[in-house]
């Protein structure tokens, strides 16, 4: 068990130590702006999910009135 969790911390602080130094060499996250437009049109240049995509689908809560 000891081992195992020994492993546990030596791959987080591995990871860690990683991030770090990615992070100081470059950015992590991409643009706020990029971010709202999608990443498929800035990194492909064409939307992952056409117009229709989901045209038959409400995403808008509803309430729904009771026939008396």
């Amino acid at each position: 068990m000891v081992g195992v969790i020994a492993t546990y911390i030596f791959a987080a602080a591995g990871t860690f130590v990683i991030i770090k130094i990615m992070g100081s060499l470059m950015d992590l996250r991409v643009k706020s702006t990029v971010e709202e437009q999608g990443l498929d049109v800035d990194q492909h240049g064409e939307e992952g999910y056409g117009e229709d995509f989901a045209s038959g689908l409400s995403f808008a809560t509803e309430t729904f009135s009771r026939k008396e």
